[in-house]
């Protein structure tokens, strides 16, 4: 049987190791969130793309207020339509590089 003071050093052991998985944890989220933002901002640069491919307007053409009002009256639309399942960020941008390597081979 153990001594309270062995106890106590188990304790203290299990704390220790508690809270080294807990930073490697923040650590780790940490990461997972950094790469999900620079996906996301590579998706945000395709989907641009796509716009002033599908309109054949340079960036400097289109008025950010106007264009934003318009994809406010198409929301609806464009949910009901282009809505998919939830995936990961790399499938998804899995999804985008391929849609901009089909889009490129096209031409």
């Amino acid at each position: 049987m153990r001594t309270v003071a062995e106890c106590d050093r188990r304790i203290a052991e299990l704390q220790k190791r508690i809270k080294q998985a807990e930073a490697d944890r923040d650590l780790k989220t940490a990461r997972e969130n950094k790469e999900t933002r620079r996906l996301r901002t590579r998706a945000l640069v395709i989907l641009g793309g796509e716009v002033l491919r599908s309109t054949g307007l340079d960036w400097t053409q289109i008025d950010p207020d106007r264009f934003g009002r318009l994809c406010d009256s198409l929301a609806e639309t464009i949910t009901r339509e282009c809505r998919t399942s939830t995936v990961s960020p790399k499938e998804a941008i899995g999804r985008y590089d391929q849609r901009q390597t089909d889009t490129r081979n096209s031409y």
